[in-house]
């Protein structure tokens, strides 16, 4: 497996912490990442394409 492979459970780990409302991965993260963070956040998983935009809005106000 790739060195960076045994440090994704941990980030992954590490953002729950946050409670992320929306995970855009894009294609730099890599599949196996992608896949740990898709099954980690099911509701806020959304998958990255180039050319893509997002509307981002704040909850309080």
């Amino acid at each position: 497996p790739p060195a960076f492979e045994p440090n994704i459970w941990p980030t992954v780990e590490a953002l729950a912490e946050f409670g992320p409302q929306v995970v855009v991965p894009a294609h730099c993260t890599g599949w196996r990442a992608t896949h740990a963070l898709a099954a980690a956040f099911p509701d806020a998983f959304i998958p990255g394409s180039v050319g893509t935009r997002y509307i981002l809005q704040s909850d309080s106000g």
